[in-house]
């Protein structure tokens, strides 16, 4: 289990403000055809990469619970979960 431990800053802000964004709007799924869900998308790989694995693209994700999804990138599947205090959490799935 790989745990990015630095608060969620300017950098890694991007990734928790899409996901809050996702958590506000609702959104059970990303297609990342649209234009909003691509910028989610990408932070969702962002977050997935600064974790130390590898995710070029986001191919689905999946909202999993308040702060979690699965996402399955071009890599292989990840479980994301925003931790309260400002952490991600990223687990290999396969």
């Amino acid at each position: 289990m790989n745990e990015i431990r630095k608060p969620l800053g300017i950098a890694a802000g991007h990734c928790a403000c899409a996901l809050a964004a996702i958590l506000a709007a609702g959104a059970g799924m990303l297609a990342p055809s649209a234009a909003y869900s691509q910028q989610a998308a990408g932070n969702l790989a962002a977050t997935i990469r600064e974790s130390g694995n590898p995710c070029s693209h986001v191919v689905e994700a999946e909202q999993t619970g308040d702060n979690s999804y699965k996402v399955r990138c071009n890599s292989g599947t990840f479980n994301v979960t925003m931790n309260a205090d400002g952490t991600a959490q990223v687990t290999r799935a396969d």
